[in-house]
């Protein structure tokens, strides 16, 4: 995780955290993750909206509809994550300045 908080580059953010995802959640080392996975790493006491949006959000990310998320599909969900947490460091910056 040091390394991810070192670094500018959004891809290789992306990229560190998609590595860590598929590390920990990926209990049968298959090379996708299935959504049991998924909810597995978050417990089985969460609330039914949550689950629900867990699922919605897994089907969007499962671009092939295959039921699974391989590797380069749990990547491109890290790379909008990872640009949307830096354009809000920028926007936070942009009201810091402001406040001046």
């Amino acid at each position: 995780m040091d390394d991810f908080l070192k670094s500018d580059d959004i891809t290789a953010k992306a990229k560190i955290m998609a590595d860590e995802m598929m590390a920990k959640l990926d209990k049968d080392k298959g090379g996708s993750l299935s959504l049991d996975e998924l909810l597995a790493e978050h417990g089985k006491d969460l609330p039914a909206s949550t689950v629900e949006k867990q699922k919605a959000q897994f089907k969007e990310m499962d671009k092939n509809g295959d039921g699974k998320l391989d590797y380069d599909e749990v990547y491109d969900f890290c790379l909008k994550t990872v640009k949307k947490q830096k354009v809000a460091a920028q926007l936070a910056a942009l009201d810091e300045e402001e406040d001046v």
